[in-house]
């Protein structure tokens, strides 16, 4: 099953963001080969804000090492997103983001699995942003393919203009123009039954103009056979470790967050869901004269996915969704709204 989550804020800041997460399949048994092409389209409206938000998604999966036996999938992704949204001095402006990747995972026998992933993305409007990264992985599966376990390492860059600002106490600060980072994450999914499903991750992340940060999560998926209902709950917190030097225009941030999904088969074809999230969040400022700001969201959304099929099925089929939602923030002056299409081909 393909999920389709948006994340219709980023915590801490008044513009608001949004991200199109499309879940990744499993590779395909030997001898069989599968080609999905998957669109979504999503439109966010509040009294400041308007952004469009596109995604499309390509990916293989088979064997192509003639007939070895060791699946390959290969995936590529293209997203774009044009906001309309005030700056930081209350003018209404216009950013423009791009983002590619393209990422590639190889078994290497019937339990472990290697991969590799690159990125790139560019915003524009009143600056220009780019960002890139890489990324390794190994996953494995434990206890009779019951527990897997996926290790990752991430780097990553960023070049932007750098600038100069007055801080909460009044000196001057100026942000740094190129910035690196690498993070390091352990994932863990363990399939506690034919109806139950736990998993966890841990993160530690390192950036040359932040603390280091730590952050993880934990959910746990369970499945209704006698009403087939499907239902999701997920824990997140993020903590920096120390207090952030005078290099960034934000300080240091504690974070969680709760979300709860409820998925209903109406019949074969037609699958409902609604989804819940709301965020907690604590900065605490560099100045010691300055108060710690509190910060809280909270985001709805309904779904609706209509499926091509004749009767029960688990694996990938032609599908068209839909999905209306709304977020709202203590920092928002605004309710934003929004509302979406998507659908996805399988051949």
């Amino acid at each position: 099953m393909v999920a389709l989550a948006l994340l219709a804020a980023s915590p801490g800041r008044r513009r608001i963001m949004s991200a199109l997460a499309l879940t990744a399949i499993l590779p395909s048994a030997h001898g069989f080969s599968e080609t999905i092409a998957e669109s979504a389209y999503t439109v966010f409206t509040g009294d400041k804000y308007l952004d469009h938000l596109g995604a499309l998604r390509l990916q293989y999966s088979g064997d192509v090492m003639s007939e070895t036996g060791y699946a390959t999938t290969i995936s590529a992704r293209q997203s774009f997103m044009q906001s309309f949204a005030p700056d930081a001095y209350g003018t209404q402006a216009e950013t423009y983001e791009r983002r590619v990747s393209v990422s590639l995972d190889q078994t290497i026998d019937t339990l472990s699995t290697v991969g590799a992933s690159c990125g790139y993305s560019l915003t524009t409007g009143s600056s220009k942003t780019e960002n890139r990264f890489y990324s390794v992985r190994l996953g494995h599966w434990w206890n009779k393919a019951t527990l897997l376990t996926n290790i990752e390492m991430t780097q990553s860059g960023t070049d932007r203009p750098a600038r100069d600002y007055g801080d909460t106490d009044g000196s001057r600060i100026r942000t740094p123009g190129s910035v690196s980072g690498k993070t390091y994450s352990l994932g863990l999914t363990w399939l506690a039954s034919t109806y139950a499903m736990v998993m966890a991750s841990a993160n530690s992340s390192r950036s040359s103009d932040r603390p280091v940060a730590d952050s993880g999560s934990l959910e746990g998926r369970y499945f209704l056979a006698d009403t087939l209902t499907a239902l999701h709950l997920k824990l997140s917190a993020y903590k920096d470790r120390s207090m952030v030097e005078k290099t960034t225009d934000y300080g240091q941030v504690q974070g969680r967050e709760l979300e709860g999904q409820l998925h209903q088969h109406l019949n074969d074809q037609w699958i409902a869901a609604v989804v819940y999230r709301r965020h907690w969040e604590t900065e605490m400022l560099r100045s010691a004269a300055s108060p710690n700001i509190d910060r809280i969201s909270w985001s709805s959304q309904v779904r609706l996915r209509w499926r091509h099929v004749t009767g029960p099925v688990t694996d990938n089929v032609p599908e068209i969704y839909g999905y209306a939602g709304q977020y709202q923030s203590t920092e928002s002056d605004s309710l934003i709204r929004h509302i979406g299409i998507g659908g996805k081909y399988v051949l």
